[in-house]
């Protein structure tokens, strides 16, 4: 990683906050345990565009969400539309207000990413994680989205995920062929540990979530490299502005500005940031976490025998 990237070059991808709330209860999620104590809320088009007039000088790509459903914002499509005038938009979304109209929308506004999660192709094994959500309605978002695009001769990517678990593990085959049957890669992943999730992990040791137990020193100090990466390739912006070091910092623990008030090179170049950014250059855990999730790489992988 080079030295620069303490000081120097700001990154281009940006992940927003458009929405801290969702209209599911998912197990295995920051917000849907309960755990994110920060006031929820949605970011209007007035706040939006104050922010992306902020980064759009240095933003290639920007994910709008972080701990949230983004379809609950109203505004998000005017949001995507205005994002495509200076970086790619991504959408992340458990799909459940997706219907025809709604798909074609967002076919339509210049999304250039959506990635839709369905944990289970049974109602019996998706309501475990995706609780309060409805497998037939994720299946059938999946599909209008295909629908759309093919309507439309969109080159929009869409990407279905799997988050793989003991109890869903039967279902990876059928994951896998609905999405072959729609011409889509399934997306294979390895949840994140969290606190109060009585969900047991895969035996799978590649799906199993990744921590230091047991690790050397040595092995300590490149995880903790590894694993905070995103400090130096992304920035993570909240619901209220403010600017976080990664994603699973949900509660704002360590804030080192607001994009609301300052300019975001300010703050990334700020004390603050780059003493944070130097102590996980030597090694050190600043950030008190066993669990980042940008360890929880994508898998683009069928299902073991």
């Amino acid at each position: 990683m080079p030295q620069d990237t303490v000081e120097g070059k700001i990154p281009d991808f940006f992940s927003i906050e458009t929405v801290l709330g969702c209209n599911l209860s998912c197990a295995g999620c920051y917000t849907g345990a309960g755990l994110v104590t920060r006031q929820q809320g949605v970011m209007s088009f007035t706040q939006y565009k104050a922010i992306a007039d902020n980064l759009k000088a240095y933003a290639k790509k920007v994910c709008l969400a972080v701990w949230g459903e983004p379809l609950l914002n109203k505004d998000i499509l005017e949001i995507i539309k205005y994002t495509i005038g200076f970086a790619d938009p991504y959408l992340t979304t458990n799909g459940q207000l997706i219907d025809e109209t709604l798909a074609e929308k967002i076919v339509d506004s210049g999304c250039v990413n959506i990635s839709v999660s369905i944990d289970g192709c049974s109602q019996a094994v998706y309501e475990k994680y995706r609780r309060g959500g409805r497998a037939e309605k994720a299946i059938n978002a999946l599909k209008y989205l295909c629908a759309s695009k093919k309507r439309l001769k969109s080159n929009i990517g869409i990407c279905p995920t799997f988050l793989v678990f003991e109890h869903n593990e039967q279902e990876m085959a059928d994951f896998a062929e609905l999405c072959h049957s729609l011409e889509l890669e399934p997306g294979f992943m390895r949840p994140f540990r969290i606190e109060n999730s009585a969900l047991q992990f895969s035996n799978k040791t590649k799906y199993r979530p990744l921590g230091t137990a047991g690790l050397s020193d040595k092995e300590r100090k490149k995880y903790i490299l590894e694993k905070e990466e995103g400090c130096f390739e992304r920035i993570i912006i909240l619901v209220d502005g403010s600017v976080v070091p990664c994603c699973c910092d949900y509660n704002g623990q360590d804030i080192f500005g607001n994009v609301l008030e300052q300019s975001i090179l300010d703050i990334w170049q700020s004390k603050k940031f780059c003493a944070f950014r130097k102590n996980l250059l030597n090694g050190k855990d600043v950030c008190k976490r066993r669990n980042c999730f940008m360890l929880n790489r994508q898998r683009n992988v069928l299902p073991d025998a």
